[in-house]
């Protein structure tokens, strides 16, 4: 079997919203960086990983909710989607330092599995073979990507002697049966990012959307983006998973 056949755009149609989506996914990051020294400021200046401030994370998701909201009113205005993309990027770097300020190892993993199926959905859904043929085929090409992407990730962690001892790969966090908890908790969180973001892309790319202008391919994008912020829920549950795992060991 081949997966459920899932019709998509062809030609520059499709090839507009993945440049469109590319670009929100840049300004997403700068935001994501934006938010990682805003909410690592205080632990810098007092020299205590746990003191990382909320700020960035309450502000960054207030100000998404602020921007969807004038983006409906004035839905073809480009400034309110950059504007959504740019505080879903504070948040999401605002959150990820927050709990890796208090669960070291653990959540910049997470982070990485979100970002990186992403990015390698992306990659994939350009290739006209991949993005035309089922949803299995999608789903194994953007998962395999994915996995390789949060590899490459962390080796490159690994090549940073100024980090943290214990970076890459979640060292510092508790192990589950040998590994770290942080990459026994990507290996699903990859898994389900990667559906999620094959669905949508599906959703956004299909015939469907039948409105080839600019406008349309900005707003597509944008729900792929948003995508992102609602696997970004899996963050605040790490805690709850982290405190089972010291009161069993």
């Amino acid at each position: 079997m081949t997966g459920i056949a899932v019709p998509v755009m062809r030609g520059p149609s499709a090839t507009r919203v993945l440049w469109a989506a590319l670009a929100l996914l840049v300004v997403l990051h700068l935001g994501a960086l934006a938010g990682i020294g805003w909410a690592a400021m205080p632990a810098v200046t007092a020299g205590e990983p746990r003191e990382v401030t909320f700020a960035p994370w309450i502000l960054g998701g207030a100000g998404v909710v602020a921007a969807v909201w004038l983006m409906r009113r004035a839905p073809h205005r480009l400034v309110w989607i950059l504007a959504v993309a740019a505080f879903e990027g504070v948040f999401l770097g605002g959150l990820a330092t927050y709990f890796e300020g208090l669960f070291p190892g653990v959540v910049m993993q997470v982070a990485f599995a979100i970002l990186s199926p992403a990015a390698a959905a992306l990659a994939m859904m350009a290739i006209p073979r991949i993005r035309n043929g089922g949803r299995a085929v999608r789903m194994v090409a953007i998962a395999g990507a994915s996995y390789l992407l949060f590899a490459l990730h962390n080796v490159a962690l690994s090549g940073m002697p100024f980090l943290p001892e214990g970076t890459s790969w979640g060292q510092a966090a508790p192990k589950v049966a040998s590994l770290p908890l942080g990459v026994v908790i990507t290996i699903p969180v990859v898994l389900l990012t990667s559906y999620a973001l094959t669905v949508t892309l599906e959703q956004v790319l299909c015939p469907a959307a039948r409105e080839p202008a600019p406008r349309r391919a900005w707003q597509s994008a944008l729900g792929i983006m948003l995508t992102i912020i609602g696997c970004s829920a899996i963050v605040p549950r790490v805690r709850t998973t982290r405190s089972l795992t010291f009161d069993n060991g």
